[in-house]
């Protein structure tokens, strides 16, 4: 079997892993952008996304730095991949009109009540 045709069977395995898992990883995207949480208070975010995880087959450590979540997925020797990504809100409110558009509200650390939107855009 030659390189490309290895290529294209992997490109094919993952394109199908990925349609099965689809409506799944939308729902949690959704949820997750309906429901954000300030830095540092991102509890139901990490319980949330690390039992998504262990339901995708990666073994998960919770409460890392106190909220993070690091998760393995172990497929051999070889290369490997990291993804790094954030979790917490701004304190800005949301206007997109989104159907799962975030209504939360938290308290800042001066005290005050702020509305909560993932707006990172990073």
């Amino acid at each position: 079997m030659s390189i490309q045709t290895d290529h294209l069977d992997l490109k094919s395995a993952i394109a199908s892993q990925l349609e099965a898992a689809f409506d799944d990883i939308q729902s949690l995207y959704r949820q997750l952008h309906q429901t954000p949480e300030l830095p540092f208070q991102e509890h139901k975010t990490s319980a949330r996304l690390a039992d998504a995880l262990e339901s995708f087959g990666y073994e998960v450590s919770r409460n890392v730095g106190g909220t993070g979540v690091v998760a393995l997925l172990r497929n051999g020797k070889g290369p490997a991949v990291m993804l790094r990504g954030d979790m917490d809100a701004l304190p800005i409110k949301e206007e997109t009109g989104l159907d799962f558009a975030s209504c939360e509200m938290a308290t800042s650390e001066t005290g005050s009540e702020v509305p909560l939107k993932h707006a990172c855009g990073h």
